[in-house]
């Protein structure tokens, strides 16, 4: 006789929404990886980047040409608004309080191979983390909430989120200087202060909880493996 308890309906919406996160992952992953290729040998895919954080834009939408908009706000909607955004680990502190852009195809060589190389880790990593939380939702969905793989899958999970946290912000610092210097050689904005996003230390944080979970979770897998040997 089968005396396993059926889950609960939300666990096996959250197991299918995991699968149907995971395949979309990879494929926006795909289709932004080949968008910045082409861009990255100097065609035009309508993408800047903010020269003082390194966040991309691509395909700018909003149309700023009505009379009840101020020239200001025109401006300010031009340069910052999108329909995407690659957003990085920091944000920054303008003195002069203006966002400098750059067209991504118009940077110089390395600049455009170093920014494709942080975005693919970065949707890399983003797409490992799905794939890991899609691991997670199927052994819960099989009712395999306290075993080894489970706690695994939310150790890595875990690692993912600050690994995604670290290079976002490595990117955004190793890329600001090599950006502002692209811009003719104009000096950009004297001083600059960095600071720590609250959404990208909201990542951080989460990704350290998961941490710390999953090893207290894995201690207890192990101390229940040791007393079932132990009876």
């Amino acid at each position: 006789m089968n005396t396993q308890t059926e889950n609960p309906r939300g666990i096996k919406l959250l197991y299918s929404i995991s699968n149907f996160l995971f395949g979309l992952s990879i494929l926006l992953s795909a289709i932004l990886i080949s968008i910045l290729i082409w861009g990255t040998f100097g065609n035009d895919i309508g993408a800047r980047v903010d020269v003082s954080s390194g966040e991309l834009f691509i395909n700018h939408w909003i149309d700023v040409d009505s009379d009840n908009v101020s020239e200001e706000s025109k401006r300010i909607l031009e340069n910052d608004q999108s329909w995407f955004s690659l957003t990085l680990g920091t944000l920054p502190v303008d003195l002069n309080n203006e966002r400098k852009h750059l067209d991504f195809h118009t940077l110089s060589i390395s600049a455009r191979l170093a920014i494709l190389f942080f975005t693919f880790t970065l949707l890399l990593l983003t797409v490992s983390s799905v794939y890991y939380f899609r691991r997670f939702m199927k052994f819960i969905n099989r009712g395999d909430y306290f075993v080894l793989n489970t706690m695994k899958s939310l150790k890595f999970i875990s690692y993912n989120l600050i690994a995604i946290w670290i290079v976002g912000v490595l990117q955004s610092v190793l890329l600001s200087s090599t950006l502002a210097a692209n811009e003719d050689g104009c000096q950009i904005g004297g001083l600059r202060v960095f600071v720590i996003d609250d959404s990208s230390f909201s990542l951080l944080f989460i990704g350290l909880v998961f941490w710390v979970l999953s090893l207290v979770f894995l201690e207890g897998v192990k101390i229940n493996d040791e007393n079932k040997l132990t009876i």
